[in-house]
């Protein structure tokens, strides 16, 4: 039989537990913690009438709202998450060679944020002569790290356990 301890313990752990998960949840905009109704009663529309609504002051709304959405996962630390995005390549990186091999390449996002691309060339084809300046669309997951952030996964999973991803450049995809 567990002692009073243990039970303590383990509850408290259970609890520390959601509570972090709540906080994930309302992080990702999954759940709203906030005090106001969803459903208010707005006030009646008549033509002619403005269409700006009020709202209280937010503090960090500024920053919330002028990030690129991969700039905040990576101000939140959060990684495995699938995204699709947009960028200019600022710099090429050499191929990583070590284990499967990587072309690799610094992107600049709408917002300024610069995150690494590493696309697996042994299972996706290479993206022919990228440039700097050249714009790249992509998809695949990103994992926040010290440096601003990478997405990888832009390729196919010839095994079907992971979402595809790709690279788009000049009009063509490479998966």
């Amino acid at each position: 039989m567990p002692s009073k301890k243990t039970k303590t313990v383990g509850g408290t752990a259970l609890g520390i537990l959601f509570a972090v998960l709540v906080l994930i949840a309302q992080q990702l905009g999954w759940i709203d913690l906030k005090d106001e109704p969803k459903d208010a009663p707005r006030p009646r529309q008549t033509p002619g009438t403005p269409t700006a609504t009020r709202e209280r002051p937010d503090t960090n709304r500024t920053a919330q709202t002028d990030a690129h959405p991969i700039t905040q996962l990576q101000e939140k630390n959060l990684s495995g998450v699938h995204v699709t995005g947009e960028g200019t390549i600022v710099k090429v990186l050499p191929d990583d060679n070590e284990g499967s091999r990587h072309q690799r390449f610094l992107v600049e996002l709408s917002d300024g944020h610069t995150i690494k691309i590493s696309h697996n060339i042994d299972l996706a084809p290479r993206v022919p002569d990228p440039r700097e300046g050249d714009t790249i669309t992509f998809k695949g997951d990103f994992e926040a790290n010290e440096l601003g952030g990478a997405v990888h996964w832009t390729h196919h999973d010839p095994q079907q356990r992971h979402p595809d991803g790709y690279l788009e450049h000049n009009g063509k995809r490479y998966e």
